[in-house]
């Protein structure tokens, strides 16, 4: 797993600089929905399907799975929205600076999303059953409280979802993550930057082994 995302940190990068230059402030749909698409796109090419719960005033949630889960015990939740006004991405584009990487939401969330992507493609590659047990939510209005999100996760986590039937479970997930980075990674050139690590309290697990621990959702 490690290799693979050695060898796909350019093309990482590139998708990390494309979403970072997007400007997807809470209350700017037409740029969150543009992030939400372009992600969707990358997660298709690879057998997942996709949920779009859309929304009237704030971008519109992705419910995301593989074709071939069947009521996935992992939810991980992750967010496409930033706390940036519109017209951030332009005044300060993506930039890098030796092992450092610059612009508006480059940690919360660009690149956290672009590492969920690679952590399912690597499991895919590796051959790894688990990409099938995990469903994610790309919410869109997380940084001011998660408003139109917030009751679509909670019946998630619970097993209660109503809103498409192939992400109906009869069961509450068993683990629930928020996929937020913990902390910027400083070493650019190490494969380690992009491992996808979650903060559980105080532990931190690897989503190629994760655990199965509770049903509690926790960050």
């Amino acid at each position: 797993m490690k290799e693979y995302i050695q060898y796909k940190q350019d093309e990482m990068l590139k998708l990390i600089e494309e979403l970072v230059n997007i400007d997807s402030g809470s209350v700017n749909k037409a740029g969150v929905d543009l992030v939400g698409s372009r992600l969707k796109a990358e997660y298709e090419k690879i057998g997942f399907m996709i949920h779009e719960v859309p929304q009237e005033e704030y971008g519109n949630h992705l419910f995301i799975q593989h074709k071939e889960a069947d009521e996935p015990e992992i939810l991980v939740i992750a967010h496409m929205d930033t706390v940036f006004p519109f017209g951030t991405a332009i005044e300060r584009p993506f930039r890098r600076n030796g092992n450092k990487a610059y612009g508006p939401g480059v940690i919360d969330m660009k690149s956290s999303l672009v590492t969920l992507l690679f952590a399912m493609k690597a499991l895919i590659k590796e051959g790894s059953p688990h990409y099938k047990n995990v469903q994610i939510i790309l919410n869109s209005d997380e940084e001011i409280g998660s408003p139109s999100s917030k009751e679509l996760i909670i019946d998630a986590a619970g097993g209660k979802n109503t809103h498409s039937s192939w992400s109906r479970r009869e069961k509450m997930v068993h683990l629930c993550l928020q996929g937020e980075a913990k902390e910027i990674i400083p070493s650019m050139s190490s494969g380690e930057r992009h491992t996808l690590v979650l903060s559980l309290r105080k532990e931190e697990v690897r989503l190629k082994s994760l655990p199965i621990r509770s049903s509690r959702c926790m960050s």
